[in-house]
This record gives C-alpha cells, structure tokens and sequence, in this order.
C-alpha cells in the first residue's frame, strides 16, 4: 500500500503511515476475512501535524498551526510551519 518513498519522506514506518491516514477494517466473506483500509478524512491537515510534530522533535520552537497557502480552487497546496 505504501511505497518506500513515503517511508523515507516522512520518516516513519509503513505502519505508523497506515495508523494515521488509514481507517482498517476487517470485512468477513466466503473466502475468510480480508483487511480494507480506507483514507481518513481531512488527510490534508494530518499531513501538517505530522510535519509540525517531527518538527518539535529537531527544533525547540515550532509554530502550532502552520499557514495554509491555497490555489485558487481554495484546494490547500503549501503548508508553512516556521521552525
């Protein structure tokens, strides 16, 4: 489901990348139980928390809410955290 290059840009395992942008759940059918994972929604803004929190970890002050730059389809295409 994840590719190694989102492993490496956010720098947290595949797991920890499923735990937060991923809803699992377990459907039975005749052929035993399959998991279905499905993306969380407002992924956007959890996108900027994760960026805000490694941050914290490198940097003492951190903003708490980043600037959201939007297109004009007010679609939020840039997320500024000031570190």
């Amino acid at each position: 489901m994840c590719s190694d290059i989102l492993v490496s840009f956010f720098g947290i395992n595949e797991d920890e990348i499923k735990r937060e942008f991923y809803n699992k759940a377990t459907e039975k059918t005749l052929f035993g139980e399959f998991d279905i994972y499905s993306k969380v929604e407002d992924s956007i803004s959890k996108i900027a928390k994760l960026y805000v929190s490694r941050l914290k970890n490198i940097f003492k002050f951190v903003t708490e809410r980043p600037l959201v730059m939007k297109n004009m389809k007010n679609v939020p295409i840039y997320h500024f955290v000031f570190a």
